[in-house]
């Protein structure tokens, strides 16, 4: 990689894939000669590697403090890979558990006006979650099946998306909240009295 005066112009020379690039900026401006080399060096190991440029789909982070005396800095977000359209039949080996263990996760939670309901079925357990979107009304249904101490899958039977199903307990080891994962949509549930 290098920037060098022939005349009054600058070049720019550098090797990529064993070829040589030797080529004129038409330029006065070593900064510019400098910029042109990387443009072209870029473009050209973007097609190389067959890369895609993904940042314009980028999002803003939006941090919420709420009034608490919070500082943010050095953030470093990484792109996660995509989410397999279905699980692998090798996921969904689920855990065993005792009706006393499962009994924990029974129950009615709510985030506003979206509720879920974890009940007991002949398998172990079931979730349903009533949702209103833009006016209309869903009920959604899922088998679920234990894959960690308080974590949970449901695949739905007609193929649709899977849900993720985690519990949180607080200091007594009483269940207080349903964390759901589902696409793209994450939701917290507090479980109601």
């Amino acid at each position: 990689m290098a920037t060098y005066q022939r005349g009054k112009y600058w070049w720019y020379r550098f090797r990529i894939a064993g070829e040589r690039i030797d080529e004129p900026t038409k330029s006065t401006s070593r900064t510019v000669a400098k910029e042109a080399e990387r443009q072209h060096r870029r473009t050209l190991e973007a097609g190389y590697n067959n890369f895609k440029e993904v940042r314009q789909n980028r999002v803003p982070l939006i941090l919420q403090e709420h009034d608490a005396p919070v500082r943010y800095r050095n953030f470093w977000v990484r792109p996660l890979p995509p989410e397999p359209e279905s699980l692998p039949a090798t996921f969904v080996v689920a855990l065993r558990a005792s009706e006393a263990d499962l009994r924990d996760f029974v129950g009615d939670y709510a985030m506003g006006p979206t509720t879920l309901k974890v009940a007991a079925a002949e398998h172990g357990l079931d979730a349903r979650m009533s949702v209103d979107l833009h006016g209309v009304h869903y009920d959604l249904s899922w088998p679920l099946h234990l894959i960690d101490r308080d974590s949970f899958v449901g695949i739905a039977p007609d193929g649709g998306l899977p849900l993720h199903l985690g519990f949180v307990r607080d200091a007594k080891g009483s269940v207080t909240t349903a964390v759901t994962h589902m696409a793209e949509s994450y939701g917290s549930f507090a479980r109601r009295p």
